[in-house]
């Protein structure tokens, strides 16, 4: 499963003392846990003492969920840990996928202010490309998805090639690749909405048109 998130949790005072605990516990399978005080008994099965020098904990290490959208050395485990149980992605996948592709783009804090708000109805107001393509009709052609990549080049490529190309809309899920400025986002969507091609920013609030 993809949403089996697992956590490896540290202990900056055995981190700075280099004692035993230094590396942290064993890797950690949150859906396996119903609330904080089942990993606290697991911790203390570890050799961690809570109460003395392994009171600050961080988390040291994550897996199956987008490491590089926050420094996890100052991320709270047990914050983590009740925010990841509040948004119900860890027994409902097609939550998972969908925080998967919304903290790629905006980051683990946005996602986070939007479960503290809303709780498991925080994606009442995100979609993704595939609802979009799946709910309008739109037969993908192509995925262009390639971190290593000039992302704004290939899609002015793209765009310079679409009076002969075979495609009629582009889904884009980040717009600031395009442009950091929405008015001329606007315009390369108003120009292109003129040659019968189409623009669509696919993952978004809609909660300022409520």
């Amino acid at each position: 499963m993809n949403n089996e998130i697992k956590i490896v949790i540290g202990s900056w005072g055995s981190y700075n003392e280099c004692n035993e605990r230094a590396l942290g516990s064993s890797w950690l399978t949150l859906n396996d846990y119903n609330d904080w005080d089942e990993i606290l008994e697991e911790l203390e099965k570890q050799g961690f003492e809570l109460d003395g020098i392994d009171e600050e904990l961080f988390v040291q290490d994550i897996e199956n969920f987008p490491a590089e959208v926050e420094n996890w050395d100052y991320v709270n485990p047990q914050e983590l840990f009740e925010t990841l149980k509040k948004s119900r992605i860890l027994d409902d996948e097609t939550k998972y996928e969908l925080m998967d592709a919304f903290c790629s783009i905006e980051g683990y804090r946005e996602w986070k202010q939007l479960v503290d708000s809303y709780e498991d109805r925080w994606d009442d107001d995100i979609y993704l490309w595939r609802n979009f393509a799946k709910l309008n009709g739109v037969e993908v052609k192509r995925i262009c998805h390639d971190p290593g990549e000039n992302n704004q080049k290939v899609l002015l490529d793209l765009f310079r090639n679409s009076k002969t190309a075979e495609w009629d809309c582009v889904l884009i899920l980040d717009p600031s690749v395009l442009s950091d400025d929405i008015c001329s986002f606007l315009k390369y969507r108003e120009k292109f909405n003129l040659s019968g091609k189409r623009i669509f920013p696919v993952v978004n609030y809609k909660e300022e048109n409520k």
